[in-house]
């Protein structure tokens, strides 16, 4: 398979936002990864499912890896987790485990979709083996993965890296955006300085109703939008991103970021 090709197959995984593409090493293609469904028939939501595969008789979708190493067999499952960085971040993801094939699906993007084909999985039986876990390549001890990002304190016995990776991931999962109230802590001084000064820039105003009545988008995160500006995979952020980020100086015209405000020395003012 050419690099064109390769780049190609990795585009429309990824692109793909009504199901989840996966190898199928049988017929050689992109398949459908079925959705796995609750007894009650809901879909099991994202940061439920790394967990819910040992419990319930299911599996992660398939990387590509079986297409370009034949000696890892015919199914070489995913992992599940949060990205980390890159245009994704903070986003549920089945990324290649070992990051040899470039494999990722967007599964937060995937999971609204009102047509998900699903299939209802049960739950294992108490003498039943449970699958291994398949972590991340990233997921090592100096990574904030290993649950060290939490306040959480581990629980007697529960060294599992399963449940410190998880408690790690929900942390990064749920660290919103800085809002305007972050350019605006510390000394009454520099709060009101830094409302005399700073201006958004224009740009239209969000919209509080998403398109279609679709879900809203999840909070928009100052490090993923900054990564996303630089990114070599779908470089670039939208409007409403690049406003929550950036803001500019009334007096010089200087534009920074809200977090960086804080510290600009605007020289127009000093000038005065």
């Amino acid at each position: 398979m050419s690099e064109a090709t390769h780049q190609a197959l990795l585009e429309d995984i990824r692109m793909c936002e009504h199901e989840v593409l996966q190898y199928d090493a049988t017929q050689r293609v992109l398949a459908t990864w079925l959705w796995p469904a609750k007894s009650d028939g809901d879909p099991v939501p994202p940061n439920e499912l790394r967990l819910s595969r040992v419990t319930h008789d299911f599996l992660g979708p398939c990387c590509l890896c079986p297409r370009f190493f034949r000696d890892m067999g015919t199914f070489v499952e995913s992992s599940i987790l949060i990205a980390p960085c890159g245009a994704f971040s903070g986003e549920y993801v089945a990324s290649c485990a070992q990051g040899r094939c470039g494999y990722v699906a967007l599964l937060d993007r995937v999971f609204p979709n009102h047509d998900l084909e699903m299939i209802r999985v049960f739950a294992r039986k108490d003498d039943e083996a449970r699958p291994r876990p398949v972590y991340h390549h990233s997921e090592d001890i100096d990574n904030a993965f290993n649950g060290e990002d939490t306040d959480d304190e581990s629980e007697p016995g529960s060294d599992d890296r399963l449940q410190a990776g998880h408690r790690g991931l929900k942390r990064r999962h749920d660290e919103a955006f800085e809002s305007d109230s972050a350019c605006t802590e510390g000394p009454r001084t520099k709060k009101l300085l830094v409302q005399r000064t700073c201006s958004d820039i224009e740009l239209p105003q969000l919209s509080k109703v998403a398109p279609g009545g679709r879900p809203l988008c999840r909070p928009i995160t100052y490090t993923r939008s900054l990564k996303k500006l630089d990114s070599r995979l779908s470089p670039g952020v939208t409007k409403a991103e690049f406003k929550q980020v950036f803001v500019e100086c009334q007096e010089c015209e200087s534009i920074t970021t809200r977090r960086a405000f804080v510290n600009h020395e605007c020289g127009v003012t000093a000038a005065k």
